[in-house]
């Protein structure tokens, strides 16, 4: 029977005997998976965007839209008046309003699109964390190397 982890989250890059592979290469592959990812995701995110548009084609007063901040991409519920204003269906005031007149069958569809819209966005924002943090310590890395050398 193996003990506990020490961390909460085993790490991701494992090597041989040892709890962690440190390799600049491993990182960097580890990276460019992890970059990989998110691009996949952001296509994911599109298409459920595309199809969302095919399946009520205007008809609601809101819909899903990609909105790109400084920590990722993410897909959000709209009102399709003129103002930028995003919303979520749970816990929010215009999402209740947005939910209240729609029929049951209605109900069910924008469910399932909320569950992928939750699904995309937490597995994009995992992704894009790891990528810019692997990102950051190689740099570091890089640049205590270089410092390395000039000492």
């Amino acid at each position: 029977m193996q003990g506990a982890p020490k961390r909460p989250f085993p790490l991701p890059f494992k090597g041989k005997g040892d709890d962690c592979d440190w390799r600049m290469k491993t990182l960097r592959r580890r990276l460019e998976v992890t970059q990989a990812m998110c691009g996949e995701i952001e296509r994911d995110m599109r298409q459920l965007i595309h199809h969302f548009e095919q399946t009520f084609r205007s008809t609601l007063p809101a819909y899903l839209a990609l909105h790109n901040t400084g920590n990722g991409r993410y897909v959000r519920w709209r009102i399709s008046d003129r103002r930028q204003r995003y919303f979520t269906l749970c816990h929010n005031e215009t999402g209740e309003q947005f939910l209240q007149p729609l029929s049951p069958s209605v109900k069910r569809v924008i469910f399932d699109f909320e569950q992928q819209r939750l699904q995309l966005n937490l597995l994009h924002a995992l992704y894009h964390f790891e990528a810019k943090t692997l990102g950051r310590f190689l740099s570091d890395r890089k640049a205590l190397t270089a410092l390395r050398r000039g000492a």
